[in-house]
């Protein structure tokens, strides 16, 4: 169950197998031969972000010789209707983007009747609505959602049934929050309610935040942060002399911070 791993190597990991997808059986047969192009060029819609510069790299590892048209954008749904509306005008064959269901449906919708697909690689800490299913898309979905249930079951057999999921505000938007308390119902336990920081301006006061933590009762306690929120989260958990067990999002011991934990994050679980 516990895991480690770079946000940058995750990304460039979902690529090539993105690669994997998108090269035709025998093209892949023939891979020592010579390196697979597909037909055309590919339209790549990626966020102007370290997380697009990974994406992109990634699949270059996958497809080093293959013609490719990048978008950099600030992912809005407007945005990256705007971007495939360019690409398919310049004819790039097929587009891929790393986006998340509701930016890739509204791509679907700006594809309808051109031919053209978009394979839409996201981390999956969302679920797809029926709303934004769509025969021009097609996912390529890490589950982190599903990662999520996995964990919320396990936890709740292992430590109690009494679990409380702990998150930022930003955080707490996606469908991961949701998803442990499902799997905590499924392994038996029961979730309490939700407690969600970072919603104001103003620092955090953790001490009142752990406070009605400890006085909530869990048996577990799911840590949803990330970023400098993850570090801030685990500063105060450790500092607060808290002995819940603890679990976390892939996020919060996300390699690229745990320099940053300076060992806060030994023993903790996550999925």
């Amino acid at each position: 169950m516990a895991a480690r791993f770079t946000r940058r190597s995750l990304l460039q990991s979902a690529m090539l197998l993105c690669g994997a997808i998108l090269v035709p059986r025998r093209a892949a047969s023939a891979a020592s031969a010579a390196p697979a192009v597909l037909p055309g060029r590919l339209g790549l819609l990626l966020p102007q972000s370290e997380a697009g510069e990974s994406f992109l790299s990634g699949l270059r590892l996958a497809l080093p010789h293959q013609p490719m048209a990048v978008e950099r954008l600030q992912m809005g749904r407007a945005a990256v209707a705007q971007g495939a509306r360019r690409l398919v005008s310049a004819r790039n064959g097929q587009l891929i983007g790393l986006m998340g269901p509701n930016l890739a449906a509204a791509v679907g919708s700006e594809l309808k009747g051109s031919g053209v697909t978009l394979l839409a690689v996201d981390t999956g800490a969302n679920v797809i609505r029926a709303d934004e299913e769509s025969p021009q898309v097609v996912t390529h979905s890490l589950g982190l959602w599903r990662g999520a249930v996995a964990l919320g079951a396990w936890a709740a057999r292992r430590y109690g049934p009494r679990a409380l999921v702990l998150s930022g505000i930003v955080e707490s938007g996606y469908d991961m929050l949701h998803a442990f308390e499902i799997g905590v119902t499924e392994g038996g336990g029961d979730a309490l309610p939700a407690i969600v920081t970072h919603a104001a301006a103003e620092p955090v006061d953790w001490t009142a935040v752990l406070k009605q933590v400890k006085e909530a009762r869990p048996d577990v306690v799911y840590a949803l942060y990330s970023g400098t929120s993850a570090v801030e989260f685990l500063q105060a958990w450790r500092a607060s002399g808290l002995r819940i067990p603890l679990v976390a999002s892939p996020f919060l011991v996300d390699e690229t911070i745990l320099p940053r934990h300076q060992g806060r994050a030994a023993g903790i679980r996550s999925a």
